[in-house]
């Protein structure tokens, strides 16, 4: 569903919301100043999918709600749920690709990367779920609730705050060992999808070698997300990382191979 889709469900009457809104490219390393090549070195490099932003037109009186700090953290959830969605698309058309060359005498040579692409498939399709309706649409749903029973501005301005809070900790942006850990296995699939499509066939030795690399990051960064989302004490406390453990463990899968995806163990998920 596209955005201009979206924006037009969500405010039917207002036929003109679409012309609000512009796509660019953001820089998020701008307030970033007199750095020095040791620093630079460290700064993560922006690929044009991770730089792309939305502007919105704010009208009057609604910029003293969406604020520019708001609209930051608009764009900070945004990306990452471009970056999940954009995998998501790649590990799919690839699936088309396997079915396109089935048959060409060249199935046992590609099994092991076909395994590899259903296990991040089951991976980054559960946490495209998670995020479109354990989050977006429940928080979404519980602020349109609110919004029926405001009396004021400040109350307007509150449960915005809230929704916003809400998506960026279920989203897990603002805790760093999950959503490293989500990053890594996204730029995992991401690399894979690149080698798929330049590859020769039969492959190479040389991308032999590289599909082993790959398949081992991505089972350790499974094994380690697993164990981070298994691994909290109370799940009242964190009931969100249980959520997420919920969906992609939703058949017992990932824990009878150890937590970690990839490997040989159960390759038909």
């Amino acid at each position: 569903m596209s955005a201009e889709t979206i924006a037009r469900r969500t405010y039917p009457d207002d036929e003109s919301i679409t012309d609000k809104f512009h796509v660019t490219l953001l820089n998020q390393n701008k307030h970033i100043k007199n750095v020095d090549k040791e620093m630079l070195s460290k700064l993560k490099v922006e690929s044009g999918w991770s730089s792309i932003g939305l502007i919105y037109d704010v009208p009057h009186p609604l910029h003293i709600l969406i604020t520019p700090s708001v609209i930051d953290r608009y764009n900070m959830i945004f990306r990452f749920l471009l970056s999940v969605r954009k995998v998501q698309i790649d590990l799919h058309q690839h699936w088309a690709l396997q079915m396109r060359i089935k048959g060409a005498g060249v199935e046992s040579a590609l099994m092991p990367f076909w395994k590899l692409r259903s296990h991040m498939s089951f991976l980054v399709d559960n946490i495209q779920y998670y995020i479109l309706v354990d989050v977006l649409e429940s928080c979404f749903s519980n602020l349109m609730d609110k919004m029926e029973t405001v009396k004021d501005f400040e109350e307007i301005q509150q449960y915005h705050d809230r929704f916003l809070t809400s998506v960026t900790s279920q989203c897990f942006l603002e805790l760093w060992t999950v959503h490293h850990s989500l990053e890594e296995i996204l730029e995992i699939c991401s690399s894979f999808c690149t080698l798929v499509t330049r590859i020769s066939l039969p492959p190479s030795q040389k991308d032999l070698v590289v599909f082993e690399n790959l398949k081992l990051n991505f089972q350790r960064q499974t094994s380690l997300l697993f164990r981070v989302l298994s691994g909290v004490r109370s799940h009242q406390v964190s009931p969100h990382l249980a959520q997420l453990l919920l969906r992609i463990d939703y058949n017992k899968y990932l824990s009878s191979c150890g937590g970690q995806l990839g490997g040989n163990k159960g390759a038909n998920i």
